[in-house]
């Protein structure tokens, strides 16, 4: 807000008497200051049901009108009011949706701010959540589920996000009286904090959008902190042990009112319109019932409330759920609203002991034993990992590091200058000298491209709330667990992992997990087993999503594949290629599409993405027993391991996890642009012919045999081999757009640049100038 914003500081009465004028006194302050309003409320020193209501209105007239509205130093009776409505939020500042210049600009990144840190902390708390459910939780889970709602919460405060700070609100009051229990929660608990997991995510989202003002679905939190109120009642009063004996028949307990310890009660109280005018105010009434015992929850409900131009300020529109805790009967509640009782609608219901045991926290075992029946969401998230100690870490902007890796990467071209000068100069002392450089220059490359590493488990956590919401519309039950969170991958190639990790996910969901009843009569568990793997192998980094499912339906993808032209109807077709069909663009053995897939665009897309990341993706089927798609990936995008090759004065860069071996032509002989390998066919590329180069007309020409995509090999004919490298990977200028076939480049120790081969795109470039041209030469003969 702009140190400007005008102020009002009103010193009358905010009560029934005085509502009329102070409306229209209000209204007339916000039409004259449109752009931002400050109401010093420190002058108020008498406030009752009508004064909150206007003080609401007010609020959200100005939220419509986007005005930056803000209640400044609350006198101790409006305060006190507000915090006994449960309505403390809505005195905090309240920024302008269209605030512009330097301040929106801050406004928007504190916004971001915000975001980001919510987003990250949800990750933590639904990794929390995952561990608990596969009974590997403790009472420290709370404990980090507590501190992760508390620091949202105050995080959104600071900028007046009133949905977000209201239910974290209400949901940081239940995880205290959880902490106070000391006891794991059961398995219902644990699904209602999933539930509240996922709703505050969505707040969250809607913040991103500026869409704060809208809350996502009223009735959905309802719900939820309906459940919230039901965990207050179950977490406070006496221990477990005595309330085992409070509840056994014939003990006070189960008789309210015997005056055997507090007992619970719901409280739902919607006023007469014309109960202020009649002199009876629900503040006194909350003050009585709070004069009882105490009231852990009181929930204001101002949906009621009518457009500014509607709303008689002498009017009741607000509404009341209560939990109280007293040591009193219906009776003596049900009293105190003797004078209103007629013409109001009150409810007053204790809160069953049935409804306490479920959500409090019973034996660990018992929680463990009972987590697979899950909490009606259609999921079970589990199989997390280990808690660790908290580290501490310092957050840096990724342009800085990606700047320093530069750095890093112009050091190590420099250590390689080094030692080739060391070497032409044949001086041990400067041969020593810079084998010491080039040592250490490696250890420097190596621990900072390590800041660009982190865990595959940034992906993983987000699955759980995709799956819950994709596995719920579908009606199937979805046990989802997850391994190898803790593996490493550059960060540059998680991001870019998001999307196909996502489809492959929805596909296993959509196509490959049965619904319930067709697992039921193939004999399988009610709920399906979706896996997500994560580990090292051989350099590279492997990454498995597999279900337990269907599997592949060969028979139909042979029938697509005719029916497409794909395959003629007298020919065969084995189960690695109809595997590969399943990667052609457009494919697709769904006969309607779904909002989920049938539409044919997908695995192409998921093959294509992970082959620019010099990757591969292959899948691994059983009819009726399930499908996994594995994807072996380098684990940077950052530094190459290769093998350096040249034809003629040009250099290049094969990535050794293609290179299968070297062989010399002369034993064999290249025939037809192929060469006979053990009784093989392997069709070759002259290098120098890809790419326009004259060659040294050696007769010592080498053949790379190479491996790509599913198990296809080829030989990149070249003059000489240079042997291995390690080197760190530099983007193409502009110049190399329209050129294909090639990932990246680099600078040799001699200052000369050398070209990194994209294998996969050089040969489906190659193979299509060779079918042009013969298609081409066709035509001539024509």
């Amino acid at each position: 807000m702009h140190a400007d914003v005008p102020e009002v500081r009103p010193a009358e009465p905010f009560t029934v008497f005085r509502a009329i004028p102070l409306k229209a006194a209000l209204l007339a302050q916000l039409d004259a200051h449109p752009d931002g309003l400050t109401i010093d409320l420190s002058g108020v020193e008498e406030i009752d049901t009508a004064g909150v209501q206007l003080l609401l209105l007010l609020r959200r007239e100005a939220e419509s009108r986007a005005c930056a509205l803000s209640f400044s130093a609350p006198s101790e009776p409006v305060r006190a009011i507000f915090e006994l409505f449960g309505l403390s939020a809505a005195l905090r500042p309240m920024p302008a949706a269209g605030d512009g210049g330097e301040s929106g600009g801050m406004v928007d990144k504190a916004r971001n701010a915000v975001v980001q840190e919510a987003r990250e902390l949800l990750l933590i708390m639904e990794h929390t959540l995952a561990c608990m459910a596969a009974g590997g939780g403790s009472s420290e889970s709370v404990n980090e589920i507590f501190r992760v709602v508390h620091t949202i919460k105050g995080s959104a405060a600071l900028l007046g996000f009133e949905h977000l700070i209201g239910f974290t609100h209400r949901l940081e009051s239940a995880l205290d009286h959880m902490r106070a229990s000391d006891q794991e929660p059961a398995p219902p608990l644990q699904a209602l904090l999933v539930d509240c997991c996922d709703y505050i995510a969505e707040l969250v989202d809607a913040i991103a959008a500026h869409r704060e003002a809208a809350e996502p679905d009223a009735g959905r939190r309802d719900r939820l902190e309906l459940g919230l109120s039901d965990v207050l009642a179950g977490c406070v009063g006496p221990a477990d042990g005595m309330a085992a004996e409070r509840n056994a028949p014939g003990s006070p307990a189960a008789h309210p009112g015997t005056g055997a310890g507090p007992q619970h009660w719901r409280i739902e109280l919607r006023f007469a319109r014309d109960v202020l005018r009649s002199g009876m105010d629900p503040v006194e009434f909350l003050r009585v019932l709070e004069s009882l015992g105490s009231l852990p929850e009181v929930r204001t409900r101002a949906e009621a409330l009518p457009p500014v131009a509607d709303m008689d300020p002498e009017s009741c529109y607000l509404s009341f759920s209560l939990l109280l805790a007293a040591d009193c009967g219906r009776d003596e509640i049900e009293n105190v609203f003797e004078f209103v009782r007629e013409d109001s609608h009150i409810v007053v219901e204790p809160v069953e002991s049935a409804t306490i045991a479920s959500l409090q926290g019973g034996p660990a075992d018992d929680a463990r034993a009972s987590a697979s029946a899950g909490a009606g969401n259609g999921v079970d998230a589990a199989g997390g990992w280990p808690s660790e100690p908290a580290q501490a870490y310092v957050k840096v902007p990724v342009d800085r590091l990606d700047a320093l890796i530069d750095l890093v990467g112009e050091l190590v071209i420099s250590g390689a200058s080094a030692a080739e000068a060391a070497h032409r100069e044949k001086s041990p002392a400067f041969q020593e000298a810079a084998r010491s450089f080039e040592t250490l220059v490696g250890r420097i490359r190596d621990a900072t491209f390590t800041l660009r590493m982190i865990p595959i488990s940034e992906v993983f956590q987000r699955f759980p709330r995709i799956v819950r919401g994709v596995a719920r519309p579908l009606g199937k039950e979805v046990r989802l667990t997850m391994t190898g969170g803790e593996t490493e991958l550059d960060k540059s190639m998680i991001e870019k992992l998001s999307e196909p990790l996502m489809h492959i996910v929805r596909n296993a969901l959509d196509h490959g997990l049965e619904t319930v009843p067709e697992r039921l009569a193939a004999g399988k568990p009610a709920t399906g087993a979706l896996h997500l793997a994560a580990y090292h192998d051989s350099g590279s980094m492997v990454i498995e999503v597999s279900d337990d499912g269907r599997g592949l339906n060969y028979a139909l993808i042979r029938s697509k594949a005719v029916e497409r032209g794909l395959l003629g109807a007298d020919e065969s077709l084995s189960e690695d290629q109809a595997r590969s069909l399943l990667f052609e663009p457009g494919f697709s053995t769904r006969a309607r599409a779904t909002r989920l897939s049938g539409r044919g665009v997908g695995m192409d897309v998921v093959r294509q993405r992970i082959e620019s990341l010099r990757g591969e993706a292959e899948i691994v089927s059983r009819e009726g027993q399930g499908t996994m798609v594995r994807m072996r990936l380098p684990l940077t995008l950052a530094v190459i391991d290769g093998f350096l090759v040249a034809v003629g004065d040009s250099f290049f860069v094969i990535p050794r996890e293609m290179m299968v071996e070297c062989i010399d032509p002369r034993r064999h002989g290249i025939r037809d642009s192929a060469i006979d390998l053990r009784g093989e066919p392997l069709p070759c590329l002259r290098l120098g012919d890809a790419f326009g180069l004259p060659g040294r007309g050696s007769r010592r020409e080498s053949v790379v045999v190479v491996q790509y995509g599913r198990a296809q090999r080829a030989g990149l004919v070249v003059d000489r081999l240079l042997g291995k490298i390690h080197t760190v990977i530099k983007p193409l200028g502009m110049l190399f757009d329209k050129v294909g076939g090639l990932s990246g480049s680099t600078i040799l120790g001699d200052g000369r640049v050398a070209l990194i081969l994209d294998i996969p795109q050089l040969i489906q470039r190659a193979a299509t100038a060779k079918a042009a041209h013969a298609e081409a030469t066709d035509n001539a003969r024509l």
